[in-house]
């Protein structure tokens, strides 16, 4: 039992640290998700490693423990725990020096997707999760994009990420989206109200607190502005329509604040 013990221990010291070392190379390659994710789940593991190592501790009674058996189950708690909080200690730094937002942020941007005159929506979240998507970018079944976290390359929040990982996917000319029906899919092959049609995105932005929008050409690559608010964070409206120059659709949060005035010229 002893030794069963000394080589958890040795594994649970090696793995978090190459681990640290092979997600470092990773976040110099824009992968932010992967290692919030795996950073997440080597804490799990070292906390259930401690848990096991009580629930053992406390089944066996303590009388039949030796001094030599208790300095070493002294160690087995005492180590892991100072390894998981240097680890994620060290996490966070790191990615907080290598990352394009410097630090955490917590940003939001509402969106709207039609399909003819069709509003589409995302799948509801499943099971014990409260999101679509990943840790960092995600949707809480609110029509609302969510950055939480650190950026570590821009393009890890673009538009074409957002679907990515939400389970479907964004090119100029076609979008693919899990709904509550299913998978949807979009192209330009299709027509629209027995008329040619094109996929096209539109931006309600705020500047210095008047609302505009912009028709936005290289769409998947597009990141949304960093505000936490809405307005002046984006409302990002995707449709699938006639070419148009603007669209007349508009977020409710957008139309909430116009109706308020809190916007100039609405």
């Amino acid at each position: 039992m002893k030794s069963f013990f000394i080589i958890l221990s040795f594994v649970l010291l090696i793995v978090p640290i190459s681990l640290a070392h092979e997600e470092g190379n990773e976040a110099e390659t824009n992968s932010a998700h992967k290692i919030h994710d795996n950073s997440l789940q080597n804490t799990l593991a070292g906390a259930a490693f401690l848990a096991i190592l009580t629930i053992y501790i406390l089944a066996v009674n303590k009388k039949k423990f030796f001094k030599k058996q208790k300095t070493i189950l002294f160690i087995l708690i005492v180590i892991p725990t100072i390894l998981i909080t240097f680890y994620l200690v060290y996490t966070t730094i790191y990615l907080n020096s290598i990352s394009h937002t410097q630090g955490p942020i917590h940003w939001h941007a509402d969106y709207e997707i039609w399909n003819c005159n069709e509003q589409i929506e995302l799948i509801n979240p499943q099971g014990f999760s409260n999101k679509i998507g990943s840790n960092i970018f995600h949707e809480h079944n609110d029509n609302r994009i969510h950055v939480e976290g650190v950026v570590i390359n821009p393009l890890d929040v673009s538009l074409k990420e957002f679907f990515e990982v939400t389970g479907g996917t964004l090119t100029g000319q076609s979008l693919a989206i899990n709904t509550p029906q299913g998978k949807k899919e979009i192209n330009n092959n299709q027509p629209c109200n027995n008329q040619p049609a094109a996929l096209q995105v539109f931006v309600w932005k705020t500047l210095a607190g008047k609302p505009s929008q912009e028709k936005i050409q290289n769409f998947p690559e597009y990141i949304i502005s960093p505000y936490s608010n809405i307005p002046p964070g984006d409302c990002i409206i995707i449709e699938f329509s006639e070419e148009k120059s603007q669209t007349e659709k508009l977020c409710n949060t957008y139309k909430i604040a116009m109706e308020k005035g809190e916007l100039i010229g609405s």
